[in-house]
């Protein structure tokens, strides 16, 4: 399959008995001889050639897919974040109304407060699982 490349300047590559002149400013395809050349990876380093890799469907379905399943992996990475701050919410408002309940110091207060909210990062944390 050849490479689809984009040239900057015009060169020429030349090998074993081949010759392929790239004009400044040439879009499209190349010989498969051509981009095992010790040349034209020369030109593909220092940036005179620019190659895309693949033009294959199957290639950019795959990226698609991936991109597909990187933006799931982080709404659902949002949504667990979103549901453990609004259980940590609730269960500090539950924690401190049982603390005035049942009268509780400052001291007291926060560790219920901190017992009540791990327990439900933790309830929210396995459904997310």
């Amino acid at each position: 399959m050849a490479k689809f490349i984009s040239c900057k300047k015009s060169v020429e590559i030349r090998g074993d008995g081949d010759t392929l002149p790239i004009p400044a400013g040439y879009i499209g395809s190349v010989p498969d001889w051509v981009e095992k050349h010790w040349y034209f990876n020369a030109l593909c380093k220092d940036g005179t050639i620019t190659a895309i890799v693949s033009t294959k469907d199957a290639d950019l379905e795959a990226a698609d897919a991936a991109a597909k399943a990187k933006a799931e992996a982080a709404e659902k990475s949002a949504e667990k974040k979103r549901a453990i701050d609004e259980a940590k919410a609730t269960a500090k408002a539950a924690a401190e109304a049982k603390a005035t309940e049942e009268g509780l110091d400052v001291t007291a207060t926060k560790k219920l407060i901190k017992k009540m909210t791990d327990a439900a990062v933790k309830e929210v944390s396995q459904q997310f699982a």
